[in-house]
């Protein structure tokens, strides 16, 4: 699932592969965050990528 939100990042958004990597990276930091505040993750998530929340789980897990 993270290859698939890869190539919608980098489709989408005219993001490098590197970029979308990045991105990536800075959501789940973010997710972990959010999961140590109580905050939503999945509300981060979908702000962040503009994805839907079913992708969430390929940086949880």
């Amino acid at each position: 699932m993270l290859k698939e939100m890869l190539e919608i990042l980098m489709e989408r958004d005219g993001m490098s592969r590197n970029e979308a990597l990045q991105l990536l990276r800075e959501v789940q930091d973010a997710i972990n965050e959010a999961f140590e505040s109580g905050e939503d993750p999945e509300e981060i998530f979908t702000d962040m990528t503009g994805l839907e929340p079913d992708y969430l789980l390929a940086l949880i897990v």
